[in-house]
């Protein structure tokens, strides 16, 4: 085949590229009407060029590397040794230079490629690579050109590199995560100092990133086998700088870089849009394939043109889908770098590298909305011999002082009938701001604070309470209430059980056994004591709180309906199921027809009905409720809500008793993927991945159930409040499937 046939079949080619299947064929007998070979030629290279990445291959060029060997020849002041390797663009030889005397690879292009325009971009590979002196760079020392019979043959004569691809190396090395971001992080390090320098890569995949060992020029001459990053081939950059912009921008539509690896905006020819974003992209994908082993966009049979339309219709995999060790900060930032639209992407490697940076410190990422609780978390993690007190206190605090200002403004609206509140809130209100909030504050800056010593910041504050309200046992009684609340939401229910009971104590003594206040404690009480698992106790504490709050407040008051509550899973958990279901009931018909400071209560009579109900198989009744509260829960609180993780794990438990596995998953795989919200080892977050291991078992996935269950243990034994029972619990479900 002449090289005037060949850019012919080449041409035709390019344009069946462009159609239909259902077209080609018809296309092929006019464009090649006398041509029957011309026609199959064609035909193969369609089929050869839908089975992978690379780049057209001249059949000229094929032959001219088979049969004209140039080993043990000279190029330029390079001898030629041997054949390193050969790709879609040329192939590539170590050879040996005289002065200095080194070995380098010498790289030749494929004749018969390249138009002008092309050959000319390329020629300045030497020039561009010259600006770059970096060690996560190959060097480029010299270039030239080589007459062929087939026209001029680009060479380049550059650092030899000994190593193993990117993606080699990975599957040779057994890497954890950190050691993978490691990888990307000198990737980012290599190609910004490209982009400073105006350069953009623009065919970033891992064939042309190779892996070596580095030595530690210490004083013993250690060696440091830590893997060095050395990217290769800029052959294809896109130089920025101005006096390159005039006259040398690509050709609108023609591609440059390998499918599955470069930007949305290459494969649809919008050059005019191309910018370091689009190295940002390629570094996305291979991010995702170092974590996942997997491409966010596979591109498999599908023609280029075919491909490019999948990847403008659909959205990329996210990494928590392929792994789910993989949700949350990490895959945000990879995602944010896969973004399609080039303007809700990160806006520079820079800016991907230093998300990554503060991901690997637990720092807040900018991939998301940085939100309060958000923040909190990601400190928590930063300091993690916390482990989950100062984010837990925190919040306590938040609901306490919620508590402070309702009772400070319902004082202050009947300050003219009732001393006793206002007395009330202004005892809790300059307690916690002025004694134990200051504190709290020192204790969670410090990051040498163990948990240990966090809790003894509040017991610290408990215990300077009588002090502090000398003769004042109705103020003293209303702290107490506020700092074994305080107590209670850190899950330490043994030193909540002790303020509540002196706080019963006082109230009592001052105001009598069926006032709101002494019932609120006796309530509050109560639920210490189903924290500590002492059910019995606690039922009777809740007996006498609801007849107590009926006699005083009336049966629909919101006290008495919570208490009801407590009450009713107290039996629940002692085996009494109807007398639980028929409390619950009633409390449902008590609220229906109530306003709307009534949803939380009813929200909560329905998820625990729906939870008895389950317990007694009547699981469509159960189902209808859970879905119910879980769409109330999340239209009224949103995801960073723990009432809306509620909902949602017992709505997809009870899909899951209903044999609906896959719907069960998907509404817990969204639950998981917001779990900084309340952070991994709140109880919740564990109860989620021990109801999505009981799916995924159900749905033969056993090794993700094992997964899930192990993250769960791990959360268990991290918790603030370790809980053996918990623990023990999770321990048998995993020895269960592992036998």
């Amino acid at each position: 085949m002449d090289v005037e046939r060949w850019r012919k079949i080449k041409a035709v080619f390019l344009k069946a590229l462009q159609l239909p299947s259902t077209e080609v064929h018809d296309y092929l007998r006019k464009a090649l009407s006398n041509d029957d070979e011309g026609q199959s030629e064609v035909l193969r290279l369609l089929k050869s060029h839908d089975a992978n990445d690379l780049f057209l291959e001249s059949p000229i060029a094929q032959r001219q590397v088979k049969q004209s060997s140039i080993i043990g020849s000279t190029v330029g002041e390079y001898h030629i040794l041997r054949l390193i390797g050969a790709g879609g663009m040329g192939a590539v030889y170590e050879a040996q230079q005289t002065n200095p005397r080194r070995r380098v690879a010498v790289k030749l292009l494929r004749p018969g490629l390249y138009s002008p325009a092309t050959l000319q971009r390329l020629s300045r590979e030497s020039e561009i690579l010259g600006r770059l002196q970096h060690p996560g760079i190959a060097q480029v020392y010299s270039a030239g050109s080589l007459e062929t019979e087939f026209g001029p043959q680009p060479w380049f004569a550059m650092e030899y590199v000994e190593g193993l691809s990117l993606r080699e190396f990975t599957q040779q090395n057994s890497l954890g995560i950190d050691e993978k971001i490691d990888l990307l992080q000198q990737l980012c390090r290599a190609v910004k100092h490209a982009h400073d320098r105006g350069v953009i890569h623009r065919d970033l995949k891992p064939a042309n990133i190779l892996v070596i060992s580095r030595r530690a020029n210490d004083v013993r001459h250690a060696i440091d086998h830590s893997p060095l990053i050395k990217i290769l081939d800029f052959g294809v950059a896109r130089v920025v700088d101005d006096e390159f912009v005039v006259g040398n921008a690509t050709q609108t539509g023609e591609l440059v870089g390998t499918p599955g690896y470069i930007s949305p905006e290459q494969l649809l020819g919008k050059t005019q849009i191309i910018d370091a974003r689009a190295d940002v992209y390629s570094l996305g994908v291979i991010g995702f394939e170092l974590l996942t082993g997997q491409r966010p966009y596979e591109h498999g049979t599908k023609s280029i043109v075919e491909f490019a339309r999948f990847v403008e219709q659909h959205e990329p995999k996210r990494l928590g889908q392929i792994d789910i060790k993989l949700r949350g900060d990490l895959d945000a930032i990879i995602g944010k770098s896969l973004e399609r639209d080039v303007e809700r992407r990160y806006s520079s490697v820079a800016d991907l590298s230093d998300d990554l940076q503060r991901f690997v410190e637990h720092q807040p990422i900018l991939a998301r909305p940085a939100s309060r609780a958000y923040r909190l978390r990601k400190f928590l993690r930063r300091h993690r011999v916390l482990v989950g007190g100062v984010m837990a206190t925190f919040l306590a605090l938040l609901s306490g002082f919620a508590l402070v200002a309702r009772e400070a403004q319902r004082a202050n609206a009947a300050a003219r009938e009732s001393a006793y509140e206002s007395a009330k809130a202004t005892a809790i209100n300059e307690f916690i701001t002025n004694d134990f909030l200051m504190k709290l504050l020192v204790a969670g800056t410090d990051g040498d604070k163990t948990t240990d010593q966090v809790l003894q910041q509040v017991d610290q504050a408990a215990a300077t309470i009588t002090q502090q309200f000398i003769d004042q046992p109705l103020a003293e009684a209303a702290v107490r209430n506020e700092v074994g609340t305080i107590y209670y939401n850190l899950r330490a229910y043994d030193k909540a059980e002790q303020e509540f009971s002196r706080a019963r104590q006082l109230w009592q003594a001052q105001l009598g056994p069926d006032h709101p206040d002494t019932l609120k404690t006796v309530n509050n009480l109560g639920q210490a004591l189903t924290g500590l698992g002492r059910h019995a106790e606690a039922r009777q504490l809740f007996q006498i709180a609801l007849s107590g709050r009926r006699s005083v407040l009336g049966s629909a008051h919101t006290a008495t309906l919570s208490t009801q509550i407590g009450l009713a899973m107290s039996l629940f958990s002692d085996g009494q199921s109807d007398e639980a279901e028929a409390m619950l009931q009633e409390g449902l018909q008590l609220v229906q027809s109530q306003g709307p400071e009534y949803q939380k209560l009813r929200m909560s009579l329905m998820h625990n009905l729906g939870t008895i109900l389950i317990q007694k198989n009547e699981i469509e009744q159960a189902t209808e409720l859970h879905q119910a509260v879980f769409r109330e829960s999340v239209a009224t609180y949103g995801w960073d809500h723990v009432l809306t993780w509620q909902a949602a794990t017992r709505y997809a438990q009870t899909l899951h008793r209903g044999a609906k596995n896959i719907e069960a998953e998907v509404i817990l795989d969204q639950v998981l993927s917001n779990v900084q919200h309340i952070g991994e080892t709140h109880v919740e977050a564990i109860t989620t991945r021990r109801v999505l291991a009981r799916v995924l078992i159900k749905l033969n996935r056993i090794p993700e159930a094992i997964a899930q269950l192990e993250l769960a243990l791990q959360a268990a034994k991290q918790a603030p409040t370790p809980n053996a029972e918990l623990v023990s619990r999770i321990e048998r479900e995993l020895r269960s499937i592992q036998k």
